[in-house]
Parts: structure tokens; sequence; C-alpha cells
């Protein structure tokens, strides 16, 4: 979650944009240069990531659950 928040285009493309339309696409966008870039530290997850549809999509959705409520994570 740290790595999300600490992608240039989080507060602007996800975190303060009103357009849920557009969210989507910049928080699937942010995540996938996210998890490329942390692929080498934890490879278990960048397979099921890459992989498994389902669970990408129950990755994204609680990922992004955390980040628009902040009390509910800690480091994701």
């Amino acid at each position: 979650m740290d790595s999300v928040r600490a992608h240039p285009d989080f507060e602007q493309k996800f975190s303060d944009n009103p357009d849920p339309y557009s969210r989507e696409i910049a928080f699937d966008k942010i995540m996938k240069e996210v998890m490329l870039k942390r692929r080498k530290e934890e490879m278990e997850l960048y397979k099921l990531h890459a992989q498994d549809p389902t669970f990408k999509a129950a990755f994204y959705q609680s990922l992004k659950n955390a980040l628009q409520n902040p009390g509910l994570g800690s480091n994701v």
C-alpha cells in the first residue's frame, strides 16, 4: 500500500480524482507499475497477480478499499 501511495500519479490521478472511470484506469496503471517494480522482492505475489485474474481482482479491490479508508490497513 505504501508503494501505491508513493507512486507519482497517486494523488492527482487516483486519490484526488472525482471521475470513477478515469480513477479505475489510473489505479490499474499504478498497480501494474508497482507490481513490476516489486516482482523481485515478492515473486509469489507477482505470479499470482500475473496469472490469476480472480486473485488480481480481489487484490486490487482490497487495496482500493484500504486506500480509500485509511484506518483499515497498514503496510500492505
